[in-house]
């Protein structure tokens, strides 16, 4: 499986760079790719093995701990945009006042 963190982050920082937010943090895109390509990983993984598994010791169903990584994941990965678009909001004006986090993303694939 191939991750898109770097592909993200650098669709990202030319997305920025394109709307003039040239002052932005290198590292808190980095976060963002990052927390982007594992939660992205994480999902895909509990769709190939399902949000059931069996637990360790008793072999009862309990909810597939990828679960709460990807919830994790997808925590800092919103935290780290919004805090991108707060950046963006502040020193550049962006083209619409819309979150384009899904247009920049099915852009990457």
């Amino acid at each position: 499986m191939t991750l898109k963190g770097r592909d993200v982050y650098y669709k990202l920082m030319v997305w920025l760079d394109q709307a003039g937010c040239k002052n932005i943090q290198p590292k808190l895109v980095e976060e963002y790719a990052l927390s982007y390509a594992r939660w992205r990983q994480a999902e895909k993984l509990i769709s190939k093995h399902g949000l059931l598994a069996p637990h360790p010791t008793t072999g009862v169903p309990m909810t597939s701990p990828l679960v709460s990584v990807s919830q994790g994941y997808y925590k800092q990965m919103h935290a780290a945009w919004y805090a991108i678009w707060d950046v963006l909001k502040t020193t550049a004006k962006p083209a619409a006042e819309q979150d384009d986090m899904e247009m920049l993303l099915a852009e990457i694939g």
